[in-house]
């Protein structure tokens, strides 16, 4: 299967249907959490998107991002993959620069190390010397896919009253 890590902008709006509906049917937290449409049309959705990647988040809170989604040779949505540009210190204790999440009928595939690799490809050229993930300390396998493509771990800290660790990934 040919898999391709595509901007938010370069995806079908019937596949985008499809794969939050799968996160929305099974009641799960959807992962990462800019993918959650939140009531909202998916052209209100790619505004918020297009919206993230410029300095209005900072207003919120939040600092600028870029989401990207895995998708295989039929454009069906596999997972997504959000990278925040820099990091606030709310996203250096939990969050880090990346966060990811695999559809459920598609987890334990190798699908969310593909995605992570293929991601830090790109942030590559950005200039970044590295880049900070973090995941719960109990979500084994998100801490074997990290770890997998080079996350050293450097601490676990307490963050909303769970245990999370942070990893760096060097990428010069």
């Amino acid at each position: 299967m040919n898999l391709k890590l595509v901007r938010y902008d370069e995806i079908r709006e019937e596949n985008y249907v499809d794969y939050i509906s799968e996160w929305e049917n099974y009641k799960e937290k959807v992962v990462p959490s800019a993918v959650h449409r939140d009531d909202r049309s998916f052209s209100e959705m790619m505004n918020n998107w297009k919206e993230a990647e410029t300095d209005i988040p900072l207003s919120k809170g939040f600092v600028p991002a870029t989401l990207y989604f895995l998708i295989d040779n039929n454009g069906r949505i596999l997972g997504g993959i959000h990278f925040r540009h820099y990091l606030n210190a709310r996203l250096h204790k939990n969050g880090g620069h990346i966060g990811y999440g695999v559809r459920k009928c598609e987890r334990q595939k190798g699908y969310a190390r593909e995605m992570l690799n293929l991601l830090l490809e790109k942030i590559k050229k950005q200039n970044l010397d590295k880049v900070q993930i973090t995941c719960d300390d109990d979500n084994l396998g998100s801490a074997k896919t990290i770890e997998s493509c080079g996350g050293i771990m450097q601490d676990k800290v307490v963050f909303e009253n769970k245990l999370t660790r942070r990893y760096w990934i060097i990428l010069k």
